[in-house]
Protein backbone atom coordinates (compact mmCIF):
# COMPACT_ATOMS: atom_id res chain seq x y z
CA UNK A 1 0.00 0.00 0.00
CA UNK A 2 1.43 3.37 -1.05
CA UNK A 3 0.87 6.29 1.28
CA UNK A 4 -0.32 9.64 -0.03
CA UNK A 5 2.55 12.07 -0.42
CA UNK A 6 0.91 14.72 1.76
CA UNK A 7 -1.12 13.19 4.55
CA UNK A 8 -0.05 14.95 7.75
CA UNK A 9 0.45 18.45 9.12
CA UNK A 10 2.99 18.81 11.90
CA UNK A 11 2.76 22.05 13.85
CA UNK A 12 5.89 23.38 15.56
CA UNK A 13 5.79 26.36 17.88
CA UNK A 14 8.65 28.48 19.09
CA UNK A 15 9.24 28.01 22.83
CA UNK A 16 8.86 31.77 23.26
CA UNK A 17 6.07 32.40 20.74
CA UNK A 18 3.97 34.33 23.26
CA UNK A 19 6.51 37.16 23.13
CA UNK A 20 6.43 37.42 19.32
CA UNK A 21 4.75 40.65 18.25
CA UNK A 22 2.21 40.63 15.45
CA UNK A 23 2.83 39.78 12.57
CA UNK A 24 5.86 37.63 13.49
CA UNK A 25 5.09 33.92 12.97
CA UNK A 26 4.67 31.76 16.06
CA UNK A 27 5.95 28.61 14.42
CA UNK A 28 6.08 26.36 11.40
CA UNK A 29 3.38 24.13 9.88
CA UNK A 30 5.02 21.32 7.91
CA UNK A 31 3.15 19.27 5.34
CA UNK A 32 4.53 15.73 5.34
CA UNK A 33 3.45 12.10 5.67
CA UNK A 34 3.94 9.40 8.27
CA UNK A 35 7.06 8.05 6.54
CA UNK A 36 8.99 11.36 6.60
CA UNK A 37 7.48 12.58 9.85
CA UNK A 38 10.30 11.29 12.12
CA UNK A 39 12.94 12.93 9.90
CA UNK A 40 11.09 16.25 9.95
CA UNK A 41 10.75 16.08 13.72
CA UNK A 42 14.47 15.35 14.17
CA UNK A 43 15.40 18.34 12.00
CA UNK A 44 12.94 20.68 13.70
CA UNK A 45 14.27 19.72 17.14
CA UNK A 46 17.64 21.16 16.05
CA UNK A 47 16.23 24.34 14.53
CA UNK A 48 15.85 27.67 16.30
CA UNK A 49 13.42 30.52 15.72
CA UNK A 50 14.80 33.17 13.40
CA UNK A 51 13.09 35.87 15.45
CA UNK A 52 14.12 35.07 19.03
CA UNK A 53 16.57 32.15 18.81
CA UNK A 54 14.48 29.77 20.91
CA UNK A 55 13.94 26.10 20.02
CA UNK A 56 10.80 24.64 18.47
CA UNK A 57 8.51 22.01 19.97
CA UNK A 58 5.95 19.75 18.31
CA UNK A 59 2.66 21.41 19.24
CA UNK A 60 0.38 19.02 17.38
CA UNK A 61 -0.49 17.05 14.28
CA UNK A 62 -3.49 17.04 11.97
CA UNK A 63 -4.55 14.85 9.09
CA UNK A 64 -4.00 16.60 5.77
CA UNK A 65 -6.85 15.99 3.36
CA UNK A 66 -5.68 16.62 -0.20
CA UNK A 67 -8.83 18.42 -1.42
CA UNK A 68 -8.50 20.92 1.44
CA UNK A 69 -4.77 21.67 1.37
CA UNK A 70 -5.22 25.27 0.22
CA UNK A 71 -7.78 25.85 2.97
CA UNK A 72 -5.31 24.44 5.51
CA UNK A 73 -2.50 26.63 4.20
CA UNK A 74 -4.65 29.74 4.57
CA UNK A 75 -5.85 28.66 8.02
CA UNK A 76 -2.32 28.07 9.32
CA UNK A 77 -1.04 31.31 7.81
CA UNK A 78 -3.85 33.25 9.46
CA UNK A 79 -2.85 31.56 12.74
CA UNK A 80 0.70 32.92 12.20
CA UNK A 81 2.43 29.71 11.12
CA UNK A 82 5.03 29.66 8.36
CA UNK A 83 3.87 26.88 6.02
CA UNK A 84 6.47 24.54 4.51
CA UNK A 85 6.67 21.15 2.81
CA UNK A 86 8.84 18.47 4.35
CA UNK A 87 11.18 18.52 1.36
CA UNK A 88 12.01 22.18 2.13
CA UNK A 89 12.92 21.23 5.71
CA UNK A 90 14.87 18.11 4.77
CA UNK A 91 16.77 19.63 1.81
CA UNK A 92 18.09 22.54 3.86
CA UNK A 93 19.42 20.12 6.47
CA UNK A 94 21.75 18.48 3.90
Amino acid sequence: MVEERWSLWQLYCCLDYLSHPFPVDIGVAVLTNYFYSPNVQAVMERRVCSYCGQSFFLAGQETALTPYLQHDVERFQSSRYHVMKDEEILLTEG
